[in-house]
């Protein structure tokens, strides 16, 4: 595999997100190193190395077709990527088990990167909320049109 994509803007996003992909065309038509990559597949055909120096991130992320330098990633645009694949065969308790590592390992690395995200994954899961929704809107002068 060639060299790792160095400050980059990582796009995370379903391989069938056609905002991702103008998304990409826009940041690539304006000279940007852009590494797209989709969290399905996570871990079995994309892997991840990294480790904590000094209070960053640094390492790589690599799937089937490029790897990004996590410690050069100059933002991060998360964009509904997928539900990560885990191995064939294993049972209800070990799939349960694999999820939450693979959660708390790849996205703990992803959100500890010293980078701008657009759609921070924490501010979205917070935003799925309702009744906060309509609060917040309440708060901010807006009204309900029944």
């Amino acid at each position: 595999m060639e060299e790792p994509i160095r400050d980059a803007v990582l796009v995370l996003a379903s391989r069938e997100d056609v905002t991702a992909d103008l998304v990409v065309q826009e940041l690539n038509s304006r000279g940007l190193p852009v590494a797209r990559m989709d969290t399905a597949d996570f871990p079995v055909s994309m892997s991840l190395a990294a480790h904590a120096i000094d209070g960053k991130i640094e390492g790589r992320l690599k799937d089937r077709l490029r790897g990004v330098d996590l410690g050069s990633v100059r933002s991060v645009y998360f964009r509904r990527p997928g539900q990560f694949t885990l191995a064939e065969g294993m049972s209800g308790p070990e799939q349960r088990w694999a999820y939450r590592e693979a959660r708390m390992g790849l996205g703990g690395v992803l959100l500890a990167l010293d980078c701008l995200y657009v759609n921070d994954p924490r501010r979205m899961a917070s935003a799925e909320y309702k009744p906060a929704q309509l609060t917040t809107a309440s708060k901010c002068g807006l009204t309900p049109q029944y």
